[in-house]
């Protein structure tokens, strides 16, 4: 996937739309009681299950607090089939709102909580593009590309002090540094630049908003431009 061990579990799982495991094993809980509640009240099931139901049991509590959390609970006492395709609607609002709140709190999230604000599947994700190419959009995405901003603070650097090397500006390299202002960079960003800019009016816009159109519009070229710039940097750097 392009990830590092450091990759924040939110952009893992929000720029790919994943149904959260919790989301996934109570949806599975709920089909099995769709299922018991179709049996014959022959069938042992059945009967374990009005048992359950009766004496207040751990599966029947559990089925409870399930369905609390869909406002549905009442659908357990009157033993109707429950409307998978409800619940699931009423799960993926829940997780894109938790996802939307808890992305507010990280602070290495900083630029992703403003170019993105929709819980599902990026572009960037859908596209054909090489592994080098895939891992350093999601790293980008994600703050965990190893510019200097990145890596300062695994030895103590302050964060003012994480400066680009390969220029004069004296700023601190971080991601919008990289993408829009290092001269060490222009041979190759003229290009993309000129290209987009053919369809908006690109450069009178915030960074955050060139961002979020290089990802919806130009993916392939903003790609291309990312693992060009990288394997620049790392020869200047380590060569």
């Amino acid at each position: 996937m392009g990830f590092h061990k450091f990759a924040p579990t939110l952009d893992v799982m929000g720029d790919r739309g994943w149904e959260p495991s919790e989301v996934r094993w109570n949806m599975c809980i709920i089909r099995l009681l769709n299922r018991i509640l179709g049996m014959n009240a022959n069938r042992i099931s059945r009967q374990v299950f009005e048992w359950d139901i009766t004496s207040n049991g751990v599966w029947a509590r559990d089925i409870h607090d399930i369905l609390v959390r869909t406002g549905l609970e009442d659908s357990l006492f009157r033993k109707e089939k429950i409307e998978i395709g409800v619940v699931k609607d009423i799960f993926f609002q829940q997780t894109q709102e938790k996802w939307a709140s808890d992305i507010c709190y990280k602070t290495k999230l900083r630029t992703y909580h403003e170019i993105k604000h929709v819980y599902g599947l990026e572009n960037y994700v859908m596209y054909n593009l090489s592994k080098k190419k895939y891992s350093l959009c999601a790293q980008l995405r994600a703050g965990i590309l190893g510019l200097h901003i990145e890596t300062g603070r695994y030895v103590d650097t302050a964060v003012e002090d994480r400066l680009c090397s390969l220029c004069d500006l004296h700023e601190v390299e971080n991601k919008m540094h990289f993408v829009f202002y290092c001269p060490f960079y222009d041979s190759i960003r003229q290009n993309l630049f000129k290209k987009i800019d053919k369809k908006f009016e690109f450069l009178w816009l915030e960074d955050f908003e060139k961002l979020k159109r290089f990802f919806k519009y130009e993916t392939y070229a903003f790609a291309t431009f990312l693992e060009r710039a990288w394997s620049l940097r790392r020869k200047a750097m380590y060569s």
